[in-house]
Order: structure tokens, then C-alpha cells, then sequence
């Protein structure tokens, strides 16, 4: 029982000490591929990971996609680098996040997350996610000096809200297998099959399969900006359409992805 307590103890000290060396940085900087992807954002992994670091509080910046910050790496080493190491077998995906210094030098190494789905983009997702809860629990927060160091939150502007949406008020509206209107509910699938939304009580709830990518709150507006783990735009409802304009890499032009009402 003691020797049962002492590792508890060690668990959380060693978790304790991570998260204060974590805090110690402003940026996370992702890369466009990992090493064993061979290609840029494969499955939407990098993607995905600048996502999923950005949920849990980080300010996170994928290369290749927007400006990175004008005082990243200024004058000190004020960010660290993502990888995301894959060590998948024949049956399990198997994924660990870690966190690099400037000099290289490995700061934090999470869990290890697996799935055992078929689908290679299901399944790097899924794994990834599982991964991100040791990041989760480290409970990031930069400890730089003065205010204005402190991650920014997400944008909120007349139209809409990017957020999490409490898990009572998700239940009410978000089982797209449902039939297409019940109680004010609204279904639209993508017309590839991939993707649905649901649409209800102010939320719109994007799925890939049964999986939940995206959710949007927001109150009526004429245009909506969409962000989930998948694919990210501008959207608008018309007629019984919801179309979401969007770039997609190696494609010139806008490019648009309709939703068909049930």
C-alpha cells in the first residue's frame, strides 16, 4: 500500500514538473508532414495536432498555413517544435506526441494513443486524440511575464462563436443518425457521403461518419465561419442547401462543398 502511494506521488510530480517546463513556452510550431508520412498533412494529422494543441490552450501555429508570430524565437527560444512519432503494427495505430526545444532537446513525451479502426484517417485521428489527453492534463498555461503573454481566446465576433458546447446541450441535438426534423432538428449530408451536420437550437454540429469534427455556436446570421478537424471555410444556408466555400491545397480557386437537407 505504501509502495502504492510513493509511485501515485511520483506520477503526479513528475506530471507537475512537465507542465511547469511546458509553461515555460509561448508557441507550439507544427510542422506540414512528419517523417513518416512522406507527404504534407497526410490523414490531416498536422492539422489536426495544431488543432487539437490550440483546444487545450496553446498557441499553436502550423508551417505553411497563415504568419507565424513576429517574436517567435526573437531573441530567446520562446517556442517548441511538434512531432508526432508513429509506432503502429499490423493491428493497432499507435501515436505519441512529443515536444521539442530549439536545440532539439525532447521536453515532453505524452501517452501513447491507439485505435484499432480500418480506416487509416480514422484511425491516426483517433489515436492522435487519445494521445492529447496526457496533454490535457497537463493543464498548459505560459507563465511568461505580463498579460498580453497569455494565450489569446478564440475570436468572437457579431456572427458567430467558435466553441465547446456543454455536453447536456450537444445530447439534445447532435445524433445525426436521427430522423431528419425532430424537434427543430435538422439534418444535411455532404453530397460525397463523407460529412453530415446537424443543425439545432442554435449549434451546428459537423461529423464525419459518428464522429464529431466540428461545433459551432451561433445566432442567425447570413454567413457562418467553419472550423472543424476536416476542413475549414465559410458557410451559408440556401434553400435547403448549407454550402461551405473553402481552399483546398494543390487546388487553384474556391471550391465548394454542399450539404443536401434530408
Amino acid at each position: 500500500m505504501k509502495s502504492i502511494f510513493s509511485l501515485l506521488l511520483l506520477v503526479l510530480f513528475s506530471i507537475s514538473a512537465m507542465s511547469q517546463s511546458v509553461n515555460n513556452y509561448k508557441y507550439v510550431l507544427v510542422p506540414n508532414s512528419y517523417s513518416w508520412t512522406k507527404q504534407i498533412d497526410k490523414y490531416q494529422i498536422n492539422s489536426l495536432t495544431t488543432f487539437l494543441f490550440k483546444k487545450y490552450g496553446f498557441q499553436a501555429y502550423q508551417l505553411g498555413v497563415g504568419d507565424l508570430p513576429d517574436d517567435m524565437n526573437k531573441n530567446s527560444c520562446n517556442s517548441l517544435t511538434a512531432d508526432v512519432e508513429d509506432s503502429s503494427g499490423l493491428i493497432r495505430t499507435k501515436l505519441k506526441v512529443v515536444l521539442k526545444d530549439c536545440d532539439g532537446k525532447i521536453v515532453f513525451i505524452s501517452e501513447e494513443g491507439s485505435s484499432k479502426l480500418k480506416d487509416y484517417t480514422r484511425a491516426h485521428h483517433g489515436a492522435l486524440r487519445m494521445a492529447f489527453l496526457s496533454i490535457a492534463d497537463l493543464q498548459y498555461r505560459y507563465n511568461g511575464a505580463g498579460s498580453e503573454n497569455t494565450p489569446s481566446s478564440p475570436t468572437t465576433t457579431e456572427n458567430s462563436v467558435i466553441a465547446e458546447v456543454s455536453e447536456e446541450k450537444l445530447e439534445k441535438i447532435t445524433n445525426p443518425i436521427e430522423s431528419k426534423s425532430i424537434l427543430g432538428r435538422e439534418k444535411y449530408n455532404s453530397q460525397d457521403g463523407s460529412y453530415s451536420l446537424v443543425k439545432g437550437d442554435g449549434v451546428l454540429v459537423f461529423y464525419e461518419g459518428d464522429t464529431k469534427i466540428g461545433v459551432l455556436v451561433s445566432e442567425q446570421a447570413a454567413s457562418y465561419t467553419i472550423t472543424t478537424t476536416e476542413f475549414a471555410g465559410k458557410g451559408y444556408f440556401e434553400n435547403d442547401q448549407f454550402i461551405i466555400e473553402r481552399e483546398i491545397k494543390g487546388v487553384q480557386g474556391i471550391i465548394k462543398m454542399i450539404f443536401e437537407k434530408e
